[in-house]
């Protein structure tokens, strides 16, 4: 069973039916304990404020997320640049959400004088010992009058007419938008680019990259390896976008002095490279380019024409074992 089935069934057992708990709280930008609890009114009343909000995020959760035409993506492949939902996996090294495990007594309410520090709403589905997450990026637009520098008013209606009257207090809203979905330590997302603003995406990148090039040299198919790092080194992410894909595929997986036979015996990469030594040598950036299409396997041969196409994005077909 592949990634996308497993989270896809994981969301639909949550979402259900309506026997689930649900919860909402608020991602501090600053703070020693950076979330907080939302407060509802009238809590436990039908039809009340905290009821709508939950039917509002489950129906985009479900529109958003298990939608027919929704495919998943492990986020290794983000170089190919596809609208698809990259799954996200937090490591040591790269787990901007460990603030959820905050335990539940050390959270205290928000209150509104800390709407100038909110960063996101966080959504909490639980059921039984299963927990998913869902979080909405809280843009300026979301907290009028932030610095409670204008005056804020609404019209309230009578019999004689309609007025216009201050609205003293801070007002908070809550749109239908779910950014990504936290499912143990995978993150689901289609916006990058927040994760790139807000979440120091990069550094998963670039660790992504550093791991890639690390299983390059362990197979001891290249004479030097320092070559590789200053490659993803370089000041424009894409570099390292590149190298972090090259886990995906199985030829990471052969041995050195297999592949070095199969690339000698293969008109598109036996004149390719340098090899000295039963190792190649990385003279050049483009050489290393060369060497991640290799790891990538962006070209392919038809078993039927002959004809060798370029197929930058493509998606390994999983076989039943027999």
């Amino acid at each position: 069973m592949d990634a996308e089935t497993t989270l896809k069934g994981q969301i639909s057992e949550m979402l259900r039916d309506e026997d689930f708990g649900f919860e909402v709280f608020v991602a501090l930008k600053t703070g020693e304990v950076p979330v907080r609890r939302l407060l509802f009114y009238g809590d436990n009343e039908k039809g009340n404020f905290k009821r709508k909000i939950q039917d509002t995020i489950v129906q985009t959760v479900k529109d958003k997320f298990l939608g027919e035409e929704t495919e998943y993506i492990d986020a290794v492949r983000l170089a190919d640049n596809q609208k698809k939902f990259y799954v996200i996996t937090q490591t040591e090294q790269y787990h901007p959400f460990d603030f959820l495990n905050t335990p539940e007594e050390m959270i205290d309410g928000f209150s509104a004088s800390e709407c100038g520090n909110a960063d996101g709403i966080i959504f909490r589905f639980r059921r039984e010992n299963k927990v998913i997450w869902a979080y909405q990026r809280i843009y300026p637009i979301a907290i009028p009058n932030r610095k409670k520098q204008n005056i804020m008013a609404r019209f309230v209606s009578t019999e004689k007419a309609d007025y216009f009257v201050e609205m003293p207090d801070q007002l908070f809203t809550i749109t239908q938008q779910v950014d990504l979905l936290i499912i143990d330590d995978k993150i689901i997302t289609d916006n990058t680019t927040l994760m790139q603003k807000h979440f120091k995406f990069d550094y998963f990148i670039r660790s992504s990259a550093e791991k890639a090039v690390e299983t390059i040299i362990q197979i001891h198919l290249v004479s030097n390896g320092e070559k590789l790092k200053d490659y993803i080194q370089r000041s424009k992410p894409q570099y390292a976008r590149k190298m972090m894909r090259i886990n995906e595929y199985n030829v990471v997986n052969q041995k050195s002095e297999e592949l070095l036979e199969k690339i000698q015996g293969t008109d598109r990469w036996k004149d390719v490279f340098q090899i000295e030594e039963g190792k190649i040598h990385l003279n050049t950036y483009a050489d290393v380019e060369y060497l991640i299409d290799l790891f990538d396997e962006r070209y392919t041969v038809s078993e039927i024409t002959g004809d060798e196409f370029d197929t930058d994005v493509k998606k390994l077909v999983e076989t039943e074992s027999k």
